[in-house]
């Protein structure tokens, strides 16, 4: 077989960064999978015998809901989350499709702080499959806003297409429970314009 006596061709990445914050249109409901429910899954796809499930405490079921930063600083919420939001909001728009959006940028950090109002309780029916109904404590956020960075290849995507994909992520997709995208209308956002 003949060598190929041609040198590779690297592609030249422009990688930039946008520091966005958004807002919230309407309020945030937080579901943060608990260390209990990760724990009794685990068990019981492991087969470990299981005792009386203890009586459910509501408080402690919301305060599980949320997403707790390190030492106790305050309240986060998934980066991924609005990385997943663009992505679907591709759908709706005319920039690229959503497999090429999962690798045109990228949300950011891990968890990223809650500013606003305080999480309050909320308590819903909801269905768990087959028909079952049971109520799911969990938080809200009424007010609220995050900043994160969005890192983008400038050289397949531009800033304002990222802003755009965010504007329309926020209006039609959200983040959270019941979210739009989910036939809720809670978790909605815009970007927050400086004044």
């Amino acid at each position: 077989m003949a060598k190929s006596n041609t040198e590779p061709v690297l592609y030249e990445l422009n990688l930039q960064t946008l520091e966005i914050t958004v807002h919230g249109v309407t309020p945030l409901i937080c579901n943060r999978f608990s260390e209990e429910k990760r724990s009794r899954m685990a068990g019981k796809q492991e087969k470990v015998a299981r005792g009386a499930r203890p009586a459910r405490d509501p408080d402690q079921e919301f305060q599980d809901s949320l997403y707790h930063l390190a030492a106790g600083t305050g309240y986060g919420f998934p980066a991924v989350a609005f990385k997943r939001a663009c992505v679907s909001a591709c759908r709706w728009a005319d920039t690229f499709p959503m497999t090429q959006g999962r690798g045109a940028f990228h949300v950011l950090g891990d968890l990223l702080p809650i500013s606003g109002s305080a999480p309050v309780m909320r308590t819903d029916r909801t269905v768990i499959g087959r028909g079952i109904t049971t109520l799911a404590y969990r938080a809200m956020f009424e007010c609220w806003e995050i900043t994160f960075q969005v890192r983008y290849n400038a050289a397949f995507v531009s800033a304002e297409q990222i802003i755009n994909l965010l504007e329309l992520a926020g209006f039609a997709v959200g983040i959270g429970e019941w979210r739009p995208e989910c036939d809720g209308n809670f978790g909605m956002f815009e970007i927050k314009r400086s004044s």
